[in-house]
């Protein structure tokens, strides 16, 4: 508080100054040409901001159950996503190896895995 008014007494004319009304060349930055968004993009944009918007209401929707529960549900389902992601990156490793490319598809590692039958399904 004091310092809001320790700046007022300062420069008030500075404060309440209206802004300009047409900006000086000099004043003005260029902006570089930006590549336009792509569909991928935009879905992984929309995917990010539901998930943020869900992992803030779990508090909310955990409430009931507590502490302990809340945080171990938490854990647990850290720990499954962990264990499946590396569990994938070891499929599509092995998966390159076989058939000696430098990346493979998930098709492609089913494919290897699974056969045709699992692979279709």
């Amino acid at each position: 508080m004091r310092l809001i008014l320790l700046a007022l007494l300062l420069q008030p004319s500075q404060l309440f100054r209206p802004p300009p009304r047409q900006l000086s060349r000099s004043r003005l930055r260029a902006v570089p040409d930006e590549a336009p968004g792509t569909v991928l993009g935009s879905a992984a944009l929309v995917a990010g901001t539901t998930v943020g918007a869900g992992i803030l209401a779990l508090p909310a929707k955990t409430l009931a159950a507590g502490l302990a529960p809340t945080a171990t549900l938490l854990i647990g389902g850290w720990l499954f996503m962990a264990a499946t992601g590396l569990l994938i990156a070891e499929v599509d490793l092995n998966t390159a190896c076989v058939l000696d490319r430098d990346a493979v598809s998930i098709n492609s590692m089913a494919e290897e895995t699974l056969g045709d039958a699992g692979a279709t399904a």
